[in-house]
């Protein structure tokens, strides 16, 4: 066969590839399996963005999670699940462009391309043979997720590092005195916090934990001793 029977083979392949559709009969005919899956690489990429996050200021979380932390950690990270409907939603235009692209290669087979094909044939350029572009899919699709993980884990912990995020203040159980700091977050057994001034993380038993409750910023507590009083100010004797 020709190298340009070959290619014509591979971009008429190409042209009916539905990678989202395939994905969609898949959840479609095995629902209960599909399921399953999604759960499982929402669950271990959850645990891999706390992990990471964790990681940041010195801490293993390995060491104090436990099975009911690992079941729940999709949860205390919504925005895993946002990343994932971003991600079909670019694997949905990537299947419109791969079939464009070969489409536009097979109509304009021997004859010349018009200009502004040829710039958007490049820009939603993929692999011609459908194993390669399974396989370049795939991996920006993994690629993409391990990028959101690390970026806005890391993110999130150096707001958290440098006193942008939201304090908390926080009472031990033996005393009474108020603790202002940041909460990294909780487990079944522990209460993790952070210091943004001595730069240190602290972790607490549950037990120790008297109360946790928002932390009014200063200027909000400086607004509220000058307002003036509600009761009507007595006259002047002359």
């Amino acid at each position: 066969m020709s190298k340009q029977k070959q290619e014509s083979t591979s971009f008429k392949e190409l042209s009916e590839l539905y990678l989202f559709h395939e994905l969609y009969q898949f959840v479609r005919q095995s629902t209960g399996l599909a399921i399953t899956c999604a759960y499982i690489i929402l669950l271990l990429s959850s645990m891999f963005y706390i992990f990471i996050f964790y990681a940041e200021f010195d801490i293993n979380i390995v060491k104090y999670v436990s099975f009911e932390d690992i079941l729940a950690t999709p949860i205390k990270n919504p925005n895993i699940i946002l990343a994932f409907f971003v991600i079909l939603t670019v694997l949905f235009l990537t299947d419109i462009g791969n079939r464009f692209r070969a489409r536009q290669q097979l109509k304009y087979e021997g004859k010349k391309m018009p200009l502004f094909i040829k710039a958007i044939s490049f820009v939603v350029w993929a692999p011609r043979r459908r194993t390669a572009n399974l396989k370049t899919t795939s991996f920006f699709v993994v690629f993409s997720l391990i990028a959101y993980i690390y970026f806005f884990a890391t993110n999130e912990a150096t707001n958290i590092r440098s006193g942008e995020s939201a304090k908390i203040e926080l009472t031990l159980a033996d005393k009474n005195e108020k603790t202002t700091t940041a909460l990294l977050g909780t487990s079944v057994n522990y209460v993790f916090t952070y210091d943004h001034i001595a730069q240190k993380s602290v972790v607490y038993y549950v037990e120790s934990v008297k109360s946790i409750a928002n932390h009014a910023p200063v200027s909000e507590v400086a607004e509220e001793m000058v307002k003036p009083s509600a009761k009507v100010p007595a006259e002047h004797e002359k």
